[in-house]
């Protein structure tokens, strides 16, 4: 069998702390080496950022301790 590649889902919480450290850093850098640092991928990090109005919309009405939200 092959090793394959291990995912890890993100808690909502964790997505806004990635959305909010990106913010800080996102005027000197580029978005793949901003990635590198938070140890994400840079497809999940561009993802979030596409995402980020839902993101933060399920925040607030969800609260930050799950990890999916149930799509109405």
């Amino acid at each position: 069998m092959a090793g394959g590649i291990k995912r890890e889902a993100l808690s909502i919480n964790d997505k806004l702390d990635i959305l909010k450290q990106y913010d800080e850093r996102c005027f000197a850098k580029t978005q793949i080496k901003i990635a590198k640092e938070l140890n994400v991928p840079s497809s999940t990090l561009r993802t979030l950022l596409k995402k980020r109005k839902e993101i933060e919309e399920n925040a607030v009405e969800g609260g930050c301790k799950r990890k999916k939200v149930k799509k109405k």
